[in-house]
């Protein structure tokens, strides 16, 4: 009799440790998901730490950037047709006022040879948080150009793409991408072109000094459409004020 009884319990108490053991374990498992430790506590106040210095260090305090710049540079220039190479110093000023992402430029250039260039843009600034920082630029406006071999004036619209990366807090790379669309003068000649620059530069708090290197390709055509050109590069250097 006692052992048919025992036969018929062991099954029950067999099921009845069974689902002990699992509300057990599972009551354990939630207890350990939600236990709170000091070193979790101070884990979390770490991160949150560094979370705080990452934006203080990309946030800017004023939406308004300034610049101011110089450049000086000694190009040569290949007329094309067979004509001999010349060289020509080239001296140039720019300015910029961002609000946000959104900025204005604005330059003048002279050389040698009283070639005269000037420029202003409307600026988009897609990638950074500042001017003076790692950056992506697109830029759009009109260029106007006078004293060139054929005589004439010449405004055009152009795109632009410019970058800065900081290879240091105090070192870094700069260059930029033109092109020129094509455009008519008053007297039908047609000018289209590229013109790029890449870059050194190092900043010494609101000054930056910056080393350049630069070329240019101009396609003309004179009323007749006969076509002619010119390009220019050589190096060069300046100045910009950041404020």
């Amino acid at each position: 009799m006692v052992l048919s009884l025992f036969f018929f319990a062991l099954p029950a108490v067999a099921q009845f440790e069974g689902t002990y053991e699992l509300s057990v374990k599972k009551k354990q498992e939630e207890k350990k998901r939600a236990r709170w430790t000091l070193a979790e506590w101070l884990e979390q106040k770490d991160r949150n730490r560094m979370m705080d210095l990452w934006l203080a260090r990309n946030s800017t305090s004023s939406p308004y950037e300034f610049l101011f710049g110089l450049k000086s540079l000694s190009l040569s220039v290949d007329p094309g047709q067979g004509q001999p190479k010349t060289n020509e110093n080239t001296y140039g000023g720019e300015v910029g006022a961002y609000a946000g992402v959104i900025g204005l430029r604005g330059s003048y250039e002279q050389d040698s040879a009283r070639r005269k260039i000037w420029s202003g843009s409307l600026n988009l600034r897609l990638f950074g948080r500042q001017i003076q920082g790692t950056h992506i630029n697109l830029g759009y406006g009109f260029e106007g150009l006078s004293g060139d071999a054929t005589g004439d004036r010449f405004q055009t619209q152009f795109g632009a793409v410019s970058s800065n990366i900081y290879l240091t807090k105090y070192f870094g790379l700069s260059g930029e991408y033109r092109r020129l669309f094509s455009s008519q003068s008053e007297h039908d000649h047609s000018l289209r072109g590229e013109r790029s620059h890449a870059g050194v530069f190092i900043d010494f708090g609101a000054l930056r000094i910056f080393g350049e290197w630069r070329k240019e390709v101009l396609h003309i055509k004179d009323p007749a459409g006969v076509p002619s050109g010119e390009s220019r590069d050589g190096f060069g250097g300046g100045v910009l004020f950041f404020f």
